[in-house]
């Protein structure tokens, strides 16, 4: 049986999606809390759709994430 990654959330976006990133493949993804389809986003785009909601800060596996949501000014 294949191990599912390791998800975790780095933020949200102004409606509420999660911005999370899954550790082994280290892509980025929108996933809507309601039963919307998720889509991948890149890096930059991740920290500006969570500079405009809520930004979780100093999460495993987001040090480009913080370092990007910084240079944006968020």
């Amino acid at each position: 049986m294949a191990k599912t990654p390791e998800r975790t959330v780095h933020g949200y976006d102004e409606n509420g999606a999660e911005i999370v990133r899954y550790e082994r493949a280290g892509k980025w993804y929108l996933e809507p809390t309601d039963s919307g389809r998720r889509r991948a986003v890149t890096l930059t785009e991740a920290a500006r759709l969570a500079i405009a909601g809520r930004v979780l800060p100093n999460r495993a596996g987001g040090l480009a994430f913080n370092a990007k949501v910084r240079k944006l000014g968020g």
